[in-house]
């Protein structure tokens, strides 16, 4: 019987640890709160040094921005197509015959297809 009886105890404290711990957060410091909200630039200025510069004139949007790197050329984008084409055929250099068990598969599949497309109402072939 006292078995029966520690089981709902036991749930009850991982309950109150748990209602602990959730009043304990919600009792923590508003400090955290100005470290994420928005600053005003005279604050944000005073806090770290920086700020909105005034420079009298408006920034100019108009210039071009900077390349990470130089585009191919038609003639190294042709070298590269050619030496992929090249790897290609060296790692499947022709296609493999088929087995008579693999032609026959794939013939009944291909007689499938076209019963269904007379079950449906479709002409085969």
């Amino acid at each position: 019987m006292t078995k029966r009886h520690a089981t709902p105890f036991r749930s009850f404290r991982c309950f109150f640890a748990a209602a602990l711990a959730a009043l304990a957060a919600g009792c923590s410091s508003t400090a955290d709160l100005d470290a994420i909200a928005p600053l005003d630039a005279g604050e944000q200025a005073r806090r770290f040094g920086t700020g909105p510069v005034d420079t009298g004139t408006y920034p100019n949007l108009n210039v071009a921005p900077r390349v990470a790197t130089r585009q191919f050329t038609p003639e190294e984008a042709q070298a590269k197509h050619a030496a992929l084409q090249a790897a290609q055929r060296r790692q499947s250099p022709g296609g493999r015959a088929l087995s008579t068990e693999e032609r026959r598969r794939l013939q009944l599949i291909e007689d499938q297809g076209d019963t269904l497309k007379v079950i449906e109402g479709r002409s085969a072939r």
